[in-house]
């Protein structure tokens, strides 16, 4: 506009005429510098048009510049530069969270992508995060991400096949930088394929290690966390009813079976379990041939009924022989709303029975928030990717694990009124102590296999069932003369006993089996026993 007004007065003022088409065209001219150089007199107007028109020109091109050569810089400043970061393959939703997580604690993280498309990809890089599209399978590609000068190595891929062929990929790169050492934290969908591989994930000589986890199974055992054990009233989680029976579903019925021999602590109770779904029957039929010793301490009835049907509205499920209630519902449908909507039908059902209701969430905002704010009855839920995507877990490895197992093991034998009347689930009362109480933890698990060394014991992650193991009076008092207090925890001889002697139940929950040295060549626990 300033261009038109401005050429029309000065041909105005030349006295030449010239219609308003050749003024505009004039004035599109000046984006290409072709218009602007003309004789005085310049009206004020078109001396400011031209030299914006040639400044919006100038910062166009600098910007198209930019749009074409900065992803290449960005990927030879990563490749050069960049040490001690952290790389993510794969950029899903747990990817997205776990990239979020790295960066709010101060982390430079890298993303490889493979999709172009993949709508995550812009919240990703607003976030501060290094995004570059391509195949984490590709050495090429690692090789641009900066992995053989990372630290950590994050690849959450779909397929399991894929998530070892990167970290495999990645260790052969190692071997050309000098210095570090490379941790690759390997998602493992496939639980028995998880416990298999855990068993063998050490440091090698190339200063990489390989730590592999499954967000199933840890999101199994924070549900089941949820239910914290009883010091009397009989067995707890004698009846548990799982609706839902898909991968989590499955998990959790699995990660029930390996707890069990634990909870009852040599007793002669079974466990029942009333498993609800549209295809309950093939379902379980499934669970009993990967795990052939399934029905060995349990009861398990599968009532095949979809979360629409009369049935699962009468919920005549939640109720055992005799009318007894179920200790507990687990309801791990992969979708906020259906589990919801599912807990809030089985709650008019349980009321009066006290049955709690735990919920598998995604998150804590929304519905997570709704469910624990509502207070209708006693519904947990239990918000799976942000409990489960938890960086101290990735960073920290197996002495995070540990942590937090000896932790759970002496918070859920707390009273619930010790605990606001219904006794928390030990994953939320982990998230709500400070620094400095974790650290404590942490000091207590980094200790832990030098201390289980001086009784000649040791422990390691193993697969399939985890029978329970008792210390002999002599090696529990010697234990209990190290110090086990953590947050004040632990006081007197009488505590570091107790404390020493709920070891072994939690470091097994966590899928670690505590052998004595006399047992070291004996062969390990088969799978699915």
């Amino acid at each position: 506009m300033l261009g038109w007004f401005g050429f029309r007065e000065h041909f105005q003022i030349l006295g030449e005429q010239r219609s308003p088409l050749d003024c505009f065209y004039l004035s599109l001219q000046l984006f290409t510098l072709e218009s602007g150089s003309i004789q005085p007199p310049i009206p004020a107007t078109l001396q400011v048009a031209r030299f914006l028109a040639a400044a919006l020109a100038i910062y166009a091109a600098v910007q198209a510049l930019l749009a074409i050569f900065s992803d290449r810089l960005r990927r030879l400043r990563t490749r050069r530069f960049l040490r001690g970061h952290v790389v993510v393959c794969g950029l899903g939703q747990r990817g997205l969270e776990l990239t979020r997580r790295f960066l709010d604690s101060g982390r430079v993280v890298v993303v490889v992508e493979h999709d172009p498309d993949n709508p995550l990809i812009e919240s990703c890089r607003e976030s501060g995060a290094r995004v570059f599209v391509g195949d984490a399978t590709d050495a090429a590609a690692l090789v641009t991400a900066g992995v053989p000068r990372a630290s950590h190595l994050v690849t959450v891929l779909p397929q399991d096949g894929d998530n070892a062929e990167v970290a495999m990929r990645a260790r052969r790169l190692r071997r050309s930088a000098r210095t570090g050492t490379l941790t690759a934290h390997v998602h493992i969908v496939d639980v028995e394929l998880c416990d298999l591989l855990k068993e063998r994930a050490a440091v090698d000589r190339d200063g990489f290690r390989l730590s592999l986890f499954n967000v199933l199974e840890s999101g199994a055992r924070m549900m089941l966390d949820e239910i914290p054990l009883r010091e009397s009233g009989g067995p707890v989680g004698e009846h548990y009813v799982v609706v839902g029976l898909g991968k989590m579903g499955r998990s959790l019925v699995w990660q029930a079976v390996r707890e069990w021999p634990l909870r009852r602590r040599g007793g002669e109770e079974r466990l029942r379990l009333t498993l609800i779904d549209a295809d309950a029957t093939d379902k379980l039929e499934l669970l009993r041939l990967r795990h052939p010793h399934l029905d060995d301490d349990c009861d398990l009835d599968a009532q095949p009924m979809g979360k629409n049907a009369p049935e699962f509205e009468r919920a005549a499920f939640l109720h055992g022989p005799g009318g007894r209630p179920a200790d507990a519902v687990f309801l791990c449908f992969d979708d906020d709303v259906h589990v919801l909507a599912a807990a809030l039908t089985l709650q008019r059902r349980t009321a009066g029975d006290d049955i709690p209701i735990v919920m598998r969430m995604s998150e804590e905002a929304g519905l997570t928030e709704l469910a624990a704010r509502a207070r209708l009855g006693d519904l947990r839920p239990v918000p799976m990717l942000e409990w489960s995507c938890d960086t101290d877990l990735v960073l920290n490895g197996e002495r995070e694990t540990r942590a937090r197992a000896l932790f759970a093991g002496r918070a859920r034998r707390r009273p619930a009124a010790a605990s606001g009347g219904r006794g928390d689930g030990a994953t939320a009362a982990w998230r709500r102590l400070d620094t400095t109480q974790k650290e404590e933890w942490r000091r207590l698990a980094a200790c832990l296999d030098e201390r289980l060394a001086s009784v000649r014991c040791s422990a390691t992650p193993t697969g399939g069932l985890i029978p329970p193991f008792d210390f002999t009076a002599e090696e529990a008092e010697k234990l209990s003369r190290h110090d086990w207090s953590a947050g004040g925890a632990v006081a007197g001889p009488d505590a570091a006993l107790d404390a020493v002697r709920a070891i072994p139940a939690a470091l097994a929950r966590a899928g670690y089996a505590i052998r004595r040295e006399d047992d070291a060549g004996a062969p390990p626990t088969p799978p699915g026993r």
